[in-house]
């Protein structure tokens, strides 16, 4: 299984735009083949998370080229957006 956690930053006069972005990317996302989970989040004004679990590296490769992911970062490239990305492992034994 393969789990991401991202964050993203962007300033106020770009809030609207990437939330409207990103929630249309979490539910296309959501409905791809091999995806176990696509929850986007609003921290804070500016501040959002994603917390994505795909069955396997295929299904996580075949998402970062789904089309609504190049839209996606279509969008974002012009929002001047900050990203940190995880890889997240489970300490379950």
């Amino acid at each position: 299984m393969i789990e991401k956690w991202m964050q993203f930053k962007v300033s106020a006069e770009h809030d609207e735009a990437f939330a409207q972005a990103l929630t249309e990317l979490a539910e296309a996302s959501s409905q791809e083949t091999g995806c176990l989970t696509y929850e986007a989040y609003r921290c804070s004004a500016g501040s959002f998370a994603v917390l994505e679990s795909w069955t396997n590296e295929a299904a996580f490769e075949a998402h970062r080229q789904a089309s609504h992911t190049m839209k996606f970062k279509d969008a974002a490239s012009g929002l001047n957006v900050a990203k940190e990305a995880l890889t997240l492992q489970s300490l379950k034994i």
